[in-house]
């Protein structure tokens, strides 16, 4: 499955759900690391359009525009909940270097964890 282009999401969930278990600290940096990475796309990207017989090839492992961001999110709640240094690092560096589109949806799903 790691050839798979949708794969790497798969996995993403997974070790969404293995940090907020309190994994090991490598959980932490691959959510750290995805929130890093799509950060950088708005949380609101549509899906482009694949002809059909692309579809059939990806759409088994890959998520929706929508849940993607819910990904996102709730990738960023959890850093932000754990409130450890490194994990509120990484949103605010998300914050000034990632999508500017993005800054206040992370702004209120940071505060919103934080209180």
């Amino acid at each position: 499955h790691a050839q798979r282009i949708g794969a790497p999401y798969v996995r993403s969930f997974c070790n969404l759900a293995l940090f907020r278990m309190k994994g090991k600290e490598i959980y932490a940096v691959k959510v750290r690391e995805w929130v890093s990475q799509y950060g950088m796309n708005s949380i609101a990207e549509l899906k482009p359009y694949l002809p059909f017989e692309l579809r059939l090839e990806t759409e088994y492992f890959d998520l929706s525009p929508e849940e993607q961001t819910s990904l996102f999110l709730e990738s960023v709640e959890a850093l932000a909940v754990s409130k450890k240094t490194e994990d509120i690092q990484t949103l605010l560096d998300v914050m000034q270097t990632g999508n500017s589109i993005n800054r206040y949806a992370l702004a209120g799903v940071m505060l919103r964890a934080l209180q």
